[in-house]
């Protein structure tokens, strides 16, 4: 049985996230503002009477602890983190707001109506209402309360921006949580997902005793987004139907698992793993995998099934007038025959896009 796990295993992370308190003031996607010192900055009312006196006071005041404790999680989300004093900082990026109140379900209706967006963090943040320079290096503070939207799923762990001085000031966050949705994004033509939460498919042999994985692409920018993996595998098909093998036919993509992979915790990159029969969900047994001093585990894991093509190949029986000779002979047959075109099928995803075909060349411990 093959233990695949190359999963996402990228070429470098995307650039990170702008922090939320240099972006434009309620615009998405804004290009960067340019400062004068001293010029007023935007601001919001101070609706819960946070303590502004220095960026400890801030973290340390109790109604935004209470206030993000008791926050509802909107309907058709999770909640992956709570009352924290930093903010998610990733990549797929897709912008932010500010709002006069801590209500997690404002922050999922602009996320909803963001196309991409999968994931939001709400939290409270310590700005200065002067932009500090010389002349006001350290000027009297807000309280805005931020929402901002990613293209993947976020959790504690990639809450890393914890503020930053600006001449004298502190810029400082807290009561910081986040909310990831439930349902995974259909794709065109496909039935799915199916969701498999934190592991990914590990599958056998088929029937014919031939490995159905077709390789995998991985993606590192821009929002996790199933129609991505369905256009791999329909691309795949294409590309093996132009490019047919000597004998048998060409290989179909019928059946894809998609999921991220996180790296010691933190996002790391959208993996599709493409078959060529479809695998229920008691193959997902793919929890992750270790390599040198690094870990690698698997989440938010979705299979996909295309039913224009049969689920399952036709498995290859032996004529019972067969002698057990010829029987072995005619298996042996067709085993290389299907062996050849998955070698021919393979070489032609290499060439044109990220795969990882058979974890066992590289050094890695499943964990």
């Amino acid at each position: 049985m093959r233990s695949f796990v190359s999963l996402l295993a990228f070429t470098a992370l995307a650039h990170a996230a702008p922090r939320p308190e240099s972006v434009k003031y309620q615009i998405l996607d804004s290009p960067p503002v340019k400062r004068d010192g001293c010029t007023p900055q935007p601001t919001t009312p101070n609706t819960y009477n946070v303590d502004l006196s220095s960026g400890n006071a801030f973290r340390n005041d109790g109604s935004i602890c209470n206030v993000s404790m008791a926050a509802q999680t909107p309907s058709g989300y999770l909640q992956t983190f709570m009352e924290l004093y930093s903010a998610t900082s990733t990549y797929a990026y897709m912008g932010y707001m500010t709002v006069n109140t801590y209500a997690p379900s404002q922050c999922s209706a602009q996320c909803d109506s963001i196309d991409g967006c999968t994931s939001f963090n709400i939290f409270f943040e310590r700005d200065p209402t002067l932009d500090p320079s010389t002349g006001c290096s350290n000027p009297p503070a807000t309280a805005n309360i931020k929402c901002t939207f990613w293209g993947i799923p976020i959790d504690a762990a990639s809450a890393t921006n914890t503020g930053q001085f600006r001449s004298s000031f502190e810029v400082a966050i807290a009561g910081s949580n986040g909310y990831v949705k439930l349902a995974p994004r259909t794709a065109p033509n496909y039935v799915g997902p199916s969701y498999l939460a934190n592991a990914a498919i590990n599958a056998p042999l088929d029937c014919n005793k031939q490995n159905s994985f077709l390789g995998s692409r991985t993606f590192n920018t821009g929002a996790f987004d199933a129609r991505l993996c369905s256009s791999a595998c329909d691309d795949t098909t294409a590309y093996n139907a132009r490019h047919p093998p000597a004998t048998g036919a060409p290989l179909k993509c019928v059946f894809f698992n998609t999921y991220m992979l996180f790296k010691n915790g933190v996002p790391y990159q959208q993996q599709c793993a493409m078959y060529t029969q479809a695998w229920n969900n008691t193959y997902a047994t793919n929890t992750g995998y270790s390599s040198g001093s690094d870990v690698y585990t698997i989440r938010y894991s979705s299979t996909y099934y295309n039913p224009s093509y049969p689920c399952h190949p036709v498995c290859a029986v032996p004529s019972p007038s067969l002698s057990s000779t010829t029987a072995a002979a005619a298996t042996s047959t067709v085993s290389t025959t299907y062996s050849t075109n998955t070698v021919t099928s393979t070489i032609t995803v290499v060439s044109s896009s990220t795969v990882t075909l058979v974890p066992s060349a590289v050094s890695q411990t499943p964990i």
